[in-house]
């Protein structure tokens, strides 16, 4: 099964090698162990675009998230990633998009203690 039929507008870290090599083969299965992050409908996406996020994280990993589109922050650069979730968080006063952006930071600390890539769906 493709990525994005499982983790569609989400952000996935997988916890295994198995589950590294599936999301980069773009077969998964319902059993592939990773942790996901969805982003819960297409306005909180809006609202997430809208704050910057992406393009903060764009900026700093030299990636090209965007609407539609699946892209791995390799692990050497989750500690840019992080720092952009840190910057765009500090600067959010909305009670959801903190949580959602708490959430990623987590994701994000844990991704650089196994030392995994991260992967955007959206």
């Amino acid at each position: 099964m493709q990525n994005s039929a499982l983790f569609r507008r989400g952000i996935v870290l997988p916890l295994n090698d198995r589950a590294e090599e599936a999301l980069r083969s773009n077969d998964v299965e319902k059993n592939t162990i990773v942790q996901h992050l969805p982003i819960p409908d297409d306005a909180f996406f809006e609202k997430l675009w809208k704050i910057g996020i992406f393009h903060e994280i764009n900026q700093r990993c030299g990636s090209l998230i965007d609407d539609y589109e699946e892209e791995f922050i390799e692990v050497t650069r989750i500690p840019s990633l992080t720092e952009a979730i840190e910057k765009v968080s500090g600067e959010t006063t909305q009670a959801d998009l903190k949580a959602f952006l708490t959430e990623l930071h987590k994701l994000t600390t844990t991704a650089s203690a196994i030392k995994r890539p991260v992967l955007f769906l959206l």
